[in-house]
């Protein structure tokens, strides 16, 4: 039944990866190895672009004002995203952009809200 409908689907994607054997260790661990050097680069690519596109689309206005009220409006925007992120989504915030330096503002706002990181100094 549900298992043979969703290999019809278009939309359905399979994605395998062959590890290896089992006996072949070393080369398990240069697999391993390279998938977390390949996320921690895409991360930071991410980062980046997150970052990056405000200014971006602000360099578009540059030349229409002068330079200190573009980069006022730079810096509401970022203000504005920040926030929004800061409201809606903490965790991803704190995560995705490393802010483990200010968890203790992110527990200040958000009890129930789960910040990984050092514990805490009493």
């Amino acid at each position: 039944g549900g298992a043979m409908e969703r290999c019809k689907d278009p939309a359905h994607v399979r994605v395998g990866v062959s590890m290896g054997s089992p006996e072949d260790v070393e080369a398990s661990a240069r697999l391993v190895a390279t998938f977390h050097e390949l996320l921690a680069r895409s991360l930071n690519i991410a980062r980046v672009g997150v970052l990056a596109s405000p200014v971006l689309v602000q360099c578009c206005f540059l030349h229409q004002v002068d330079f200190v009220s573009w980069l006022l409006r730079l810096v509401t925007v970022y203000a504005l995203i920040g926030g929004a992120w800061f409201l809606v989504l903490p965790e991803q915030l704190y995560l995705g952009m490393g802010l483990g330096r200010f968890r203790w503002l992110f527990e200040r706002f958000h009890q129930g809200a789960a910040f990984p990181g050092a514990e805490r100094s009493l």
